[in-house]
């Protein structure tokens, strides 16, 4: 079972182009799937009342909008059953105030306009620009799913003699939107042939061609794996209190790094023009998690990552691989790569 918002949206034709979406890009089930029993189900669909729910069948290619316990029969092993994020507190028992348990990256704008997308737009940037702990990268974007509708005068009437015309607006008005610096952003129109086509908007990172390390603040690296710990501690059915330690656990797992100086010395260590390592010209206004040294720097076996380490010391419970900078001369640090 996986939970969004606009389930109920796509049982009217105003929304009916939103099941393109889930037929072109299908749930993350790693990420956003509740596994539940099919005896349960029943009982779980009584519970959304009149909300409907979507089936994708493993053997259909397109989504099915069902209603009711009397559509359940419907449902087999292997299914999934995507259901309204308004209605699904009550269905799954987790309580009317949660918030979180659309876990997808989609945003759903209906009747919004150029302005509120972008604005939208604008704040997804942001946000992931403060979430991220690696060189960038073209996965996962933010998917932000709008009609438009709220573009008066812009837009035909919904008819069917002007669903052509519709979709063929849509790019035009995509092409006005405001992109983020630093981001691309794809547009595909959902529903061509509807009479309410809808507008999906990619936000997407460009690839680098040569992606370089960089270093990563210990701060947003630590909200960031407490913000993914959460995630998947709820998209296995954590109880909400399992989940709260786990999100916590996430936020400090690397805390130490920056109570040590002598770690943060090592983490702040670069290399010179001939590959030898060196201290930093400067240390960093900030506490570190992870250095900028290359991943493969002084031969470590690939797929390890550079942990630089004062004295040679090794982190507990890790594989490490060691190597000293010059042979002729005792080294500030010895950079130890560890197995992650």
């Amino acid at each position: 079972m996986v939970v969004r918002h606009g389930v109920a949206l796509m049982d009217r034709t105003e929304g009916e182009a939103l099941l393109e979406d889930l037929e072109l890009a299908p749930p993350d089930l790693r990420a956003e799937g509740w596994t539940i029993r099919l005896a349960d189900l029943p009982d779980l669909v009584g519970e959304l009342g009149t909300s409907p729910f979507v089936l994708l069948d493993p053997a259909s290619s397109s989504p099915r909008v069902l209603h009711g316990t009397q559509d359940a029969r419907f449902v087999t092993s292997g299914s999934v059953v995507v259901i309204d994020a308004n209605a699904a507190p009550k269905a799954l028992g987790v309580g009317s105030t949660d918030k979180k348990l659309d876990l997808s990256q989609r945003h759903l704008l209906p009747q919004a306009t150029l302005e509120e997308v972008s604005m939208r737009l604008e704040q997804l940037a942001r946000r992931a620009g403060s979430e991220v702990t690696g060189p960038t990268t073209a996965a996962s974007p933010s998917v932000v799913l709008a009609d438009l509708a709220g573009q008066a005068g812009r837009l035909p009437d919904h008819s069917t003699a002007v669903e052509q015309a519709r979709a063929e607006v849509l790019p035009e008005l995509a092409d006005e939107l405001k992109t983020p610096p630093g981001w691309l952003l794809e547009t595909e129109v959902l529903g061509k042939s509807l009479d309410h086509p809808w507008l999906r908007i990619s936000l997407i990172r460009p690839p680098e061609k040569e992606p370089r390390p960089r270093a990563v603040a210990l701060a947003g690296h630590n909200e960031a794996v407490g913000a993914l710990a959460e995630r998947w501690a709820r998209a296995i059915g954590l109880p909400p209190e399992v989940v709260e330690d786990v999100a916590l656990a996430g936020r400090w797992h690397d805390e130490g790094k920056g109570a040590s100086e002598s770690f943060q010395a090592a983490l702040a260590m670069r290399e010179d023009m001939d590959g030898w390592l060196v201290p930093a010209d400067s240390q960093p206004t900030r506490p570190l998690a992870k250095s900028a040294l290359p991943v493969d720097c002084g031969g470590a076996p690939p797929g390890w990552r550079a942990y630089p380490m004062r004295g040679g010391t090794r982190p507990p419970r890790h594989a490490c691989w060691t190597w000293r900078s010059r042979p002729e001369e005792p080294p500030p640090m010895t950079p130890t790569w560890c197995a992650t």
